[in-house]
């Protein structure tokens, strides 16, 4: 049966308003009766976000109109919001239920009831738009828009929105309630106290976010597919510490400075920012999904940070090869990014093998290229070069480097060449001449260069009495501390410092060795510590000292030893 009238769907008009306009319109005694007209059923309860049993709606609607189930779920409910960031399959899985189906499984379906952000329970408004609708003598409306969880400002108006009297759970479950000055009282206060500027700003952009997700979802991705394209989007603004690894703490930092001003009036769960908050987790590879209210949150500040200049500008960037006829030519396509403390490193890799860097400063100045792979052109033109007369300066300059450049390389190329790059520039001399090459008078000029020379063995004694005394300090502490080559480095002369002077402190390598304590020996005095802390509990159990002493069944042989020793012993008042 189709219904004799049915109103017309306004721009951004929420399902819900639509049938509430209807009964309102056609003036029904109850709302049973009007739900049995519209779904055949008088039990029909009411849904702001994602109804159901459209497909019955539907058959009911002249084809004039234009609505039929799938036109009624894109443009009347929320499904575009909360599928734009859904895969192709939960999409069609999730609108076959709006259309056929009960909706009581949407919710599960996309995530929604496991978001932190919760969903929207009572119907908002514009008053610029509510008024807008009465001084033209037209019928307001509830706007999709307005009841997205998480924006507070309309995207047309830019003013607070506010709360209605129309909480659909306190209502009557099988009536709809439309949007009359009665529902939307003006004096009600705007669900955000915010006065422009840069707070606005933000919140406008993420009111827009979801008014272009609602008008259309784009594209289906796979969940594992969005971080991926966040990293790409991160890489452009200078966010990632290399090609595949996002600057987290650089991240939190930005989106913090980005939204402080309206945190406040976003959910909870927009505010966690910080180590294990939702951008570490949106940007790695999705396992879950994640409210598209963090997605809008992202994607807003990207596009804020993208629209300023990308700091080595954007691909594709030109090869610096000078051995190479495409110098000059913008043949990379690639480049590759990390952090070296606060400053940001480029790196640039032609296909013909040639690589070099660019270094942003953290006061943001950009340094001259620099010179990071030769590639395989510069071998056969090093060979080329080699000819009776060159000379080290006039081959470097035409391979385009530096001599000590030229020198390493050929070095790593097995080139052999017969130059030196000596600090004085002159030829070294042999071995035997230069021993004769004793010097009778010293130039006034010549000033002693380097440390002084160290007293090694005098050192070496010294650390010996050190280590012997710390090694006494460390059994002496209680509970016990196991004494090992690395506590000893600790506390005498730091982390490695004797392992790296073998030949120089021999003594010394040989007094840690033997000081240290074997793990038997510490698991030991460890066991005789407990004993010793409950020798009031004779029923003290071995089982029990090896979970006090975090130790495993394989030394319950030794603990009983070490309980009946000290039993054994008599006990001295």
């Amino acid at each position: 049966m189709r219904l004799p009238y049915f109103p017309q769907l306004q721009p951004d008009e929420l399902l819900y308003s639509l049938l509430a306009r209807h009964s309102r319109h056609i003036a029904l005694a109850g709302p049973g009766g009007h739900m049995g007209l519209l779904f055949g059923r008088r039990a029909t309860i009411p849904t702001i976000d994602l109804p159901g049993h459209l497909a019955e709606l539907a058959a009911r609607l002249d084809p004039s109109l234009g609505l039929d189930a799938d036109s009624l779920i894109d443009r009347a409910t929320l499904f575009p919001y909360y599928a734009a960031y859904q895969a192709g399959e939960v999409r069609a899985s999730i609108r076959a239920d709006m259309r056929e189906g009960n909706a009581s499984k949407v919710h599960h379906r996309f995530g929604i009831v496991a978001f932190r952000v919760p969903r929207q329970s009572t119907l908002r408004f514009c008053p610029e738009c509510l008024s807008s609708r009465l001084r033209h003598g037209e019928e307001a409306y509830w706007h999709r828009v307005h009841q997205v969880p998480g924006a507070v400002v309309c995207p047309v108006h830019g003013v607070a929105l506010r709360e209605s009297l129309v909480r659909p759970s306190t209502q009557p479950r099988h009536g709809y309630v439309p949007a009359t000055p009665d529902a939307c009282p003006g004096r009600a206060p705007p669900i955000v106290d915010i006065a422009g500027g840069i707070a606005t700003d933000a919140l406008m952009a993420l009111a827009s976010e979801a008014a272009s997700l609602l008008s259309t979802a784009g594209e289906p991705r796979r969940l594992a597919e969005w971080g991926d394209h966040y990293r790409e989007k991160l890489e452009t603004v200078g966010l990632m510490r290399s090609r595949h690894k996002v600057d987290q703490a650089l991240l939190s930092e930005a989106l913090l400075d980005h939204y402080r001003d309206v945190l406040a009036f976003l959910p909870e769960a927009c505010g966690r920012l910080g180590i294990g908050g939702w951008p570490e987790q949106i940007v790695r590879t999705h396992r879950k999904a994640f409210h598209p209210l963090l997605h809008g949150m992202l994607r807003a500040f990207l596009s804020r940070a993208s629209s300023g200049a990308a700091p080595f500008g954007h691909a594709p960037w030109p090869c610096l090869n000078p051995l190479a006829d495409h110098r000059g030519h913008l043949t990379i396509g690639e480049m590759d990014r990390h952090r070296n403390r606060d400053t940001l490193v480029g790196v640039f890799s032609c296909r013909c093998g040639y690589a070099y860097t660019r270094c942003l400063r953290g006061d943001g100045r950009l340094d001259a290229p620099r010179m990071r792979a030769v590639g395989p052109l510069f071998e056969p033109a090093l060979r080329r070069l080699l000819v009776p007369g060159c000379t080290l300066r006039g081959v470097a300059k035409a391979l385009g480097v530096d001599p000590k450049t030229l020198m390493r390389e050929a070095a790593s190329a097995g080139v052999p060449v017969g130059w030196s790059t000596a600090p004085s520039g002159r030829p070294r001399l042999p071995a035997d001449v230069r021993d004769e090459c004793v010097p009778t008078v010293r130039s006034s000029r010549c000033v002693p260069v380097g440390k002084p020379r160290k007293d090694w063995p005098a050192l070496d004694l010294e650390v010996v009495k050190r280590l012997e005394a710390e090694a006494q300090a460390v059994l002496a502490i209680m509970p016990p501390v196991r004494v090992t080559l690395a506590e000893l480095e600790r506390r005498v002369c730091g982390r490695g410092w004797l392992r790296k002077r073998l030949k120089k402190v021999p003594l010394s390598n040989a007094i840690v060795h033997r000081l240290a304590e074997p793990a038997s020996d510490y698991r030991r005095r460890r066991v005789r510590f407990i004993l010793a802390l409950h020798r009031t509990e004779p029923d003290l159990q071995p089982w029990e000292v090896m979970r006090l002493g975090g130790m495993r069944s394989a030394d319950l042989p030794m603990i009983e030893r070490e309980r009946r020793s000290l039993r054994s012993k008599p006990v001295t008042t």
